[in-house]
């Protein structure tokens, strides 16, 4: 898997590590559903395009969808919405027009486009067009797991 280490529109913020998985960072959460360009707290960028495997997410529902894009990126951002309630969400972006993640049946579940509206703003993270992304692999959809792999040690 390859990750940026940081992206002119959403930054990279650093992890903490966290004593219960061992390999795994904790991230602030924003408060604020609303990404803009001032928004520079990601906790990382991947995509597969260096392994020439499709990427896979799978979500806090324990279901997994692949990328119908082979340039799709995803970028993890931690979101709060009460100070004991935060899921990290995945924003997309691919390189065809109606680049999306489907399911097994070929459907289009999460759709890059989905996340900007009419006026090509975000749409807030809570608005259900992104998918709450518990674990990102290139190839063979990962198992669901408590802890996120640390972003930077991928």
């Amino acid at each position: 898997m390859t990750t940026a280490q940081s992206s002119e529109v959403y930054g990279r913020v650093a992890g903490e590590a966290c004593a219960d998985c061992p390999g795994v960072s904790y991230y602030p959460g924003v408060t604020n559903p609303l990404v803009t360009g001032t928004t520079k707290t990601a906790i990382n960028n991947y995509n597969c395009v260096s392994t020439g495997l499709k990427m896979c997410i799978c979500t806090d529902e324990e279901k997994c969808y692949s990328a119908d894009d082979d340039n799709m990126v995803i970028t993890l951002y931690p979101y709060c919405g009460t100070p004991t309630t935060c899921v990290v969400y995945g924003l997309l972006n691919g390189d065809a027009e109606n680049s999306a993640f489907v399911d097994g049946q070929n459907t289009k579940v999460y759709s890059a486009n989905d996340g900007i509206d009419e006026n090509f703003d975000f749409r807030p993270v809570t608005s259900g067009a992104f998918p709450k992304v518990k674990s990102v692999s290139c190839g063979v959809c990962p198992p669901v797991s408590e802890c996120l792999a640390d972003a930077t040690n991928p």
